[in-house]
């Protein structure tokens, strides 16, 4: 992601947001790894988890990367810590495979998460997991 000069990685996340606001979910093209490394990148100068990507297509579940739990896996990287600006966050969800979470990006009162139909805003008082 290159930025425009002069831009600060708060406009350059915003800019990115807009690109796919309208981008529908779809596995290994623009699913939650994918667009959290990305935004991840834009705000912190690197992907969270980059590696990642290339053995979650081969994943059954997260036990498979060797932790028993999504949030073991994320805390081997990241810090647990209440949810705020530039945080990765996590909400449950049944169809979020194989993860059993969606992963979504912190933008302070809202997390944007990748949906069906483009991106999805949910509170971050919603919010029972995250890390930075």
């Amino acid at each position: 992601m290159v930025g425009v000069v002069g831009q600060s990685n708060a406009e350059r996340l915003g800019n990115y947001l807009s690109s796919v606001e309208h981008t529908p979910y779809k596995l290994y093209e623009h699913d939650c790894l994918i667009f959290t490394n990305r935004c991840w990148k834009i705000l912190h100068g690197s992907p969270w988890c980059e590696e990642w990507l290339l053995l979650y297509a081969e994943m059954a579940s997260v036990e498979d990367l060797g932790y028993p739990t999504l949030e073991a896996a994320v805390a081997s990287r990241l810090a647990k810590s209440p949810a705020t600006y530039g945080s990765l966050v996590a909400l449950q969800s049944a169809n979020a495979k194989p993860l059993g979470y969606a992963l979504g990006i912190c933008l302070g009162d809202k997390c944007a998460f990748v949906g069906t139909n483009g991106l999805v805003y949910i509170p971050t008082r919603a919010i029972k997991l995250s890390w930075k």
